[in-house]
């Protein structure tokens, strides 16, 4: 039982979760570990760039997590006369580690005694446990490779996704009622939006015919337009259903 709960990612809901209803996103939670969270930023650290616009974290439970978005930001000017501005271009980015980055947080917690195995009295199942953890990422967490993939988009379309994008964002509240229970995935979505600046939602469970399950489709299609796995027609089909439910009040 120990072994599947350590190797499963932050994606699994606590006691008193707030539970998601389909048309929003909810305000960002306290991380479980400030150890696993300092070094998911410190790994995936371009997905967390001042130069981001709009970002998409993806904590899965037993593979690796991921980081997908759109990046502008471009400097006006020369000397003291520079300045920084948004807008397109964009350029779609995707950050993919080799290993799960959570493996680092699972080997501490069996190395400092902080969780154990029922029934193990010599430790053996633990040291067994820790060793084919450590199989499996390089000892030193910096030394775990990123992918990264970067493609750039239609102006026209970088500029309708970080609008509906932001318009989700805007739109962060609790829900009315929570529920206890275990999802597969915690999706962390990021972005800049003009006023209040950057903010912040998160999502862990979502049907496909909603405001939230279009946006984690349009993040995971930009995802696979970085990698040659769809095309820009794929996100601007995405998009416009997004829209589309936003204007119906589904995402109100």
């Amino acid at each position: 039982m120990l072994a599947a709960a350590l190797l499963a990612s932050p994606a699994a809901a606590q006691p008193g979760d707030w539970h998601h209803p389909e048309d929003h996103l909810e305000p960002e939670r306290p991380a479980l570990s400030l150890d696993y969270d300092v070094l998911l930023h410190d790994l995936l650290h371009d997905a967390y760039d001042h130069s981001v616009d709009v970002s998409m974290v993806a904590l899965p439970s037993f593979v690796p997590e991921y980081a997908v978005g759109l990046r502008s930001i471009k400097t006006i000017g020369t000397g003291t006369f520079q300045t920084t501005t948004r807008g397109a271009p964009y350029h779609i980015f995707v950050l993919s580690p080799e290993a799960q980055i959570w493996t680092y947080h699972s080997i501490a917690a069996l190395k400092n005694g902080q969780e154990r195995i029922v029934g193990d009295k010599n430790n053996e199942a633990r040291n067994r446990q820790m060793a084919q953890l450590q199989s499996k990422v390089p000892v030193n967490p910096r030394d775990l490779k990123v992918d990264r993939c970067e493609a750039d988009i239609s102006d026209a379309l970088g500029n309708r996704i970080v609008a509906v994008w932001g318009k989700m964002l805007m739109n962060v509240r609790y829900a009315a009622r929570y529920q206890g229970g275990a999802d597969g995935v915690t999706l962390h979505f990021n972005g800049f939006v003009a006023g209040p600046g950057r903010i912040g939602g998160v999502l862990v469970a979502s049907q496909r015919d909603s405001a939230t399950g279009t946006l984690v489709a349009l993040a995971n299609a930009m995802r696979d337009a970085c990698e040659k796995k769809a095309t820009e027609a794929d996100l601007d089909k995405l998009t416009l259903e997004l829209e589309q439910r936003m204007q119906k009040g589904q995402g109100r």
